[in-house]
């Protein structure tokens, strides 16, 4: 029986599930790109027009540690995306292992926002998108290594 590591990094692409995982991998992978490109490039990091953050509510220097925070976490999911582009094109047998990081992150996202929730307006759209893509993550994963076994 093959080590779990080994299963997330096979070597060859035979698994008869591997063309969905793909697939499925590179919508995420878009989503990933358009989310990041928008918190880098829209004025406010989307803090206020995606986000329903009151920035109006802040100081002037609050509202820009604001923004920058939206542009950096922006610039880490950009960084996110490309690599996620480099292992579907140069490494695709590894996408399982995308998936592992991609629920890890979104686990993440919707444990940190219980914890540590920003001041919103009404819910922000990225809190159904963090559900849905920890959906698809674990449904995937899950679907492989039942099928696999």
């Amino acid at each position: 029986m093959k080590r779990w590591i080994d299963k997330l990094t096979f070597s060859s692409t035979k698994s008869p599930y591997f063309k969905g995982h793909y697939a499925l991998l590179w919508v995420v992978t878009t989503i990933t790109l358009i989310r990041s490109l928008l918190h880098l490039f829209l004025p406010d990091g989307g803090a206020g027009l995606i986000a329903t953050i009151p920035l109006e509510n802040y100081s002037e220097a609050a509202q820009a540690t604001i923004v920058s925070m939206f542009a950096f976490w922006g610039l880490s999911q950009t960084i996110v995306a490309i690599v996620m582009i480099i292992v579907l094109w140069k490494r695709p047998q590894s996408s399982l292992l995308l998936y592992v990081l991609i629920a890890f992150e979104y686990l993440s996202r919707i444990l940190i926002g219980l914890y540590k929730p920003f001041e919103t307006i009404q819910t922000a759209p990225g809190v159904y998108g963090n559900y849905l893509l920890l959906f698809i993550a674990v449904s995937a994963l899950l679907i492989h290594f039942v099928r696999n076994d």
